[in-house]
């Protein structure tokens, strides 16, 4: 799906282990910017340049920049900050 915050458009996939897996989060886990940190694949775990590891859970969402960087985001933060523009 695509959203936008703070007039940049981007990617945005509500974290899952059903339903259809986009393009650039199957790429992402290809080339291991993220993984499944559990057996249960219910923590994801995205490599960031400025921090790090961070992680989200199911429900959360995985955000991917114009400029290609990969974040987490509460399923709250996700609904007040990002406006949705196409499923």
């Amino acid at each position: 799906m695509k959203a936008i915050i703070n007039n940049s458009q981007v990617d945005a996939w509500q974290i899952t282990t059903t339903g259809d897996t986009p393009d650039w989060v199957m790429t992402a886990f290809n080339r291991k910017l993220i993984w499944w940190n559990t057996p249960e694949k219910d923590v994801l775990v995205i490599a960031t340049p400025r921090l790090g590891v961070s992680m989200g859970t199911t429900g959360w969402y995985l955000i991917k920049s114009p400029e290609n960087t990969y974040r987490v985001i509460s399923e709250k933060s996700f609904h007040t900050d990002y406006q949705l523009v196409s499923e």
